[in-house]
């Protein structure tokens, strides 16, 4: 048995081709336009351009003739040339190309790809190297000053369906892979790969095995990203060890010495790296609504508020908080608490870990408009909905306790169809009551600290739904369809509305037969009925 991966498989300037089950073929838009010369290098990217270009001219992965077609070849990453990537980094060429049907390959979520990771197993194992590389360009020599036309017949890092082709064919050829004896697991999302076993002796077995099988099959590991026999690893950003995950300090340092935003594109950027972290902090969505009303209301300069800011700090705070989250374990059943506040649906998965629950993710998930105006108990089976929805990428279908403090069934059943509408209420009725995989139990938890601590947890719940939406939104009672006897007058109303410039005006008018008694004017966005 080789106790060692061979060189092949580490080499960073052996840039070998890897074969496919049939060339590469794009079709392009009908509007190509003129071919665009790149812009200029500052002269450190120029040498560094040179060489690679050399090392490449010696491997023969790039000839020095244009060519018209893309082959199906596929070189390995050499991460020596990271910071020199060649390809289509301005979206020129991607942005023309017709999208190729048969090339399209769906990938999970990286905060749900790890459900298929035993909780019993260490992490060991981790490799990460760019994407192929291609394309023609003219390059100038800095040293003589010659200019050469080149053309890379591999696929380039900078081309939009690189990673997808590449990632689904090492999926292909992970499937030939024999794994050796041992129980082990293997993850592969697009170019990064994660082993976890349960004893070190299995983790180098199957370490050694994978990369000499990379290697023969033309592929290169980066001796500079690889991890091997760590307890603890990272892997698509995140801290993976046995049984849980947590947000890495770099990541979190990071976001958190962000300065405060002076211009949209800024805090869409900040709020693209706190969105990745949103699994670990509960209130999530209550916490960047302030900052997404701050987009809303500022065209390119931001005019920050009070409450914006408020909500910027806590932001960060939170984030530096964030706990640590056990991995979801479908051999134990889970528990979820789920409950809305100001529009906005939360929720926590958990799990049991002795006498207490760990939570294993956080979700919030912004109601749509028309939920938004329903009554605060329907908002809460919308709410429940869309939780268990989010859940369920978690679960697999393993039998999970629902706890929320409205009867959120009894309200579907008997108020559901005078709110919603058809398809949304057969809709509702397929996720809460015709699944076998969700119990829903109505209790007095009405914070995340009781929930996860049992405390609270068999308390009735006081509050009627029922009772409640019929109390408050039921018709006057005083108002009959009757006319009244011996009434003194003798009165008609009517209302009406219009949109202007986007926002709905109302009026009503009180009249008698032959004369106006009252006429005025209501409150912006009222509606006529």
């Amino acid at each position: 048995m080789i106790k060692e991966p061979s060189e092949q498989a580490t080499s960073e300037h052996d840039s070998s081709s890897l074969g496919t089950d049939g060339p590469v073929q794009f079709q392009f838009g009908s509007q190509l336009g003129e071919n665009q010369r790149e812009g200029a290098e500052s002269p450190h990217l120029s040498t560094g351009r040179a060489a690679a270009c050399f090392s490449e001219i010696q491997t023969g992965t790039e000839p020095t003739e244009r060519e018209p077609t893309v082959t199906s070849q596929f070189p390995s990453g050499v991460t020596s040339f990271d910071p020199f990537a060649f390809g289509d980094p301005d979206g020129t060429l991607s942005g023309r190309l017709q999208e190729p049907l048969s090339r399209r390959l769906p990938w999970p979520a990286p905060e749900t790809s790890l459900e298929g990771l035993p909780n019993s197993a260490d992490p060991c194992g981790d490799r990460q190297g760019p994407l192929p590389q291609l394309f023609a360009f003219e390059w100038e020599n800095p040293d003589s000053g010659r200019k050469t036309q080149l053309t890379w017949t591999v696929l380039p890092q900078g081309f939009k369906n690189s990673p997808t082709i590449f990632g689904n064919q090492l999926a292909k050829e992970l499937e030939v892979w024999e794994r050796p004896p041992g129980n082990g697991t293997l993850l592969q999302y697009v170019d990064d790969i994660l082993i976890a076993t349960e004893k070190e002796e299995e983790c180098k077995e199957w370490t050694v095995s994978l990369l000499n099988f990379l290697g023969l099959s033309g592929y290169r590991v980066s001796l500079q990203k690889v991890q091997i026999l760590k307890k603890e690893v990272i892997y698509l950003g995140f801290v993976i060890s046995k049984g849980q995950r947590k947000l890495g300090n770099d990541r979190k340092e990071a976001i958190c010495r962000t300065p405060e935003p002076t211009t949209v594109k800024e805090l869409r950027t900040f709020l693209g790296m706190t969105g990745w972290c949103r699994l670990w902090i509960y209130n999530y969505g209550l916490l960047v609504k302030p900052l997404y009303e701050l987009l809303k209301n500022s065209q390119t300069q931001l005019t920050w508020t009070d409450e914006a800011k408020r909500a910027f700090k806590e932001l960060k705070l939170e984030l530096m908080r964030a706990p640590t989250l056990g991995l979801p374990d479908i051999t134990k059943p889970f528990w979820l608490f789920s409950y809305e506040r100001q529009g906005v649906a939360l929720g926590i998965l958990a799990q049991r870990l002795g006498p207490y629950k760990r939570a294993v993710s956080y979700f919030s998930k912004q109601l749509d408009e028309v939920s938004k105006r329903w009554p605060g108990c329907l908002r809460a089976v919308a709410a429940v909905v869309l939780i268990v929805q989010e859940a369920r990428k978690f679960t697999l279908g393993q039998k999970m306790v629902v706890h929320t403090s409205h009867a959120v069934t009894s309200v579907l059943e008997q108020k559901g169809g005078h709110w919603l509408s058809p398809s949304r209420f057969l809709k509702y009725q397929a996720v809460l009551m015709e699944q076998d995989d969700i119990e829903i139990v109505t209790s007095a938890v009405i914070n995340p600290a009781s929930f996860l601590s049992n405390k609270q947890e068999m308390k009735s719940v006081v509050h009627d739904c029922i009772e409640t939406i019929e109390t408050v939104y039921a018709s006057r009672p005083d108002l009959k369809d009757e006319p009244l006897e011996e009434a003194d007058h003798t009165w008609y109303t009517d209302g009406s509305s219009f949109v202007k410039n986007g926002v709905r005006m109302a009026g009503y008018a009180v009249t008698t037969t032959d004369q106006v008694v009252e006429a005025k004017s209501l409150p912006k966005g009222t509606s006529a009925q």
